[in-house]
């Protein structure tokens, strides 16, 4: 049999198990092994333990600064979110109140056109008032010239019509005068 072979013997009841010489063979083999290399194993042994304490706890240490980081990240990320939004809001606000002023003086302008339209409208309208009241009076005027004078022409019509028929009654007068002394026999008398 070879070293690291062990001699294995059947108990009553079919259990296996270590032949006693065997052993204390191993017992001792470890007991060499353990004065050789045994104090060499207990320091890696502690080493390993040590690296995988320092291991630990850096790993501790890592996750607490990775969390601390996080935390001051998401608040950081949060304040400036929340800035932001307290600037937008404040920027939507400025820009409505921008617009409103503007609104209100855009509608002071209209007003203040439409005053003015209004008032040159108003001016207009006098001015054309004024305008037709003397284009008015100056027709009237026109119209009782013009009537005065064809009354005049009318009158100078008839003094002329009756001068006319005044002579034409002096002439069949005259005629009629002229008529009777033919008749009469008289001779007739020169025309005055």
């Amino acid at each position: 049999m070879g070293a690291n072979e062990k001699k294995v013997v059947e108990a009553p009841g079919g259990k296996a198990r270590e032949n006693p010489s065997e052993n204390s063979d191993a017992r001792s083999l470890d007991k060499v092994r353990e004065i050789l290399v045994g104090t060499h194993l207990r320091e890696i042994d502690r080493r390993f333990q040590e690296i995988e304490k320092r291991l630990a706890d850096e790993l501790a240490r890592m996750e607490e600064a990775a969390r601390q980081r996080s935390e001051r990240l998401e608040t950081t990320l949060r304040d400036g979110v929340q800035s932001l939004t307290e600037k937008l809001a404040a920027e939507v606000e400025t820009r409505k109140q921008a617009l409103a002023d503007q609104g209100q003086d855009l509608r002071g302008t209209l007003e203040s056109r439409f005053t003015e339209l209004a008032r040159k409208v108003a001016e207009g309208e006098e001015d054309l008032r004024r305008q037709a009241q003397s284009e008015s009076e100056r027709l009237s005027g026109d119209i009782r010239r013009r009537a005065e004078e064809a009354a005049e022409a009318l009158r100078q019509a008839v003094s002329e019509l009756t001068e006319e028929k005044a002579d034409r009654g002096a002439l069949a007068d005259l005629f009629a005068e002229a008529a009777e002394r033919i008749r009469q026999g008289s001779p007739a008398e020169p025309v005055r």
